[in-house]
């Protein structure tokens, strides 16, 4: 399943990063989706989310 809220919320995530803002050493500049790098991240107010 494919539109769940945790899918939703990571698509809210990765749309708010400014592209032009990266730099080249960046995992997302070099096409890396590293879910532990700090845009991933989920606050804790936002764990309900995840259930």
């Amino acid at each position: 399943k494919s539109n769940t809220p945790m899918h939703s919320r990571l698509l809210e995530k990765i749309s708010n990063i400014k592209i032009n803002d990266l730099t080249y050493d960046d995992p997302l500049a070099n096409g890396v989706i590293d879910l532990e790098y700090n845009y991933f991240q989920v606050a804790e107010e936002e764990f309900d989310v995840l259930l």
